[in-house]
């Protein structure tokens, strides 16, 4: 079992945390929605040791599996509402309704 954080400890490991991840935010805007992720990873690599080395292991598998639902969520959402304005722009042009 892991020890108990003290209330700054978790302060640190959070602020890591999103250091981190805004690090591969700017790197993903600055290359593109075609990023490597392996790229973004070597790039942000002293965030990452950091982040590791203030949160313990459990957390930080919890905030990744977090993150990458968010995203997944995130993308899903984009391409509905893509989809609803090409109907509603296919709907338009036609005249027809959906």
């Amino acid at each position: 079992m892991s020890r108990v954080l003290k209330k700054a400890e978790r302060e640190k490991c959070w602020s890591s945390r999103n250091a981190f991840w805004d690090c591969i935010d700017t790197y993903i805007k600055e290359t593109g929605p075609e990023y490597n992720v392996e790229e973004a990873n070597k790039h942000c690599s002293n965030e990452r040791k950091v982040y590791e080395s203030l949160c313990p292991r459990t957390w930080i598998a919890l905030f990744d599996k977090q993150r990458d639902f968010t995203l997944f969520k995130a993308k899903k959402l984009e391409e509905e509402l893509i989809s609803r304005v090409k109907a509603s722009h296919k709907n338009s042009r036609t005249g027809g309704e959906s």
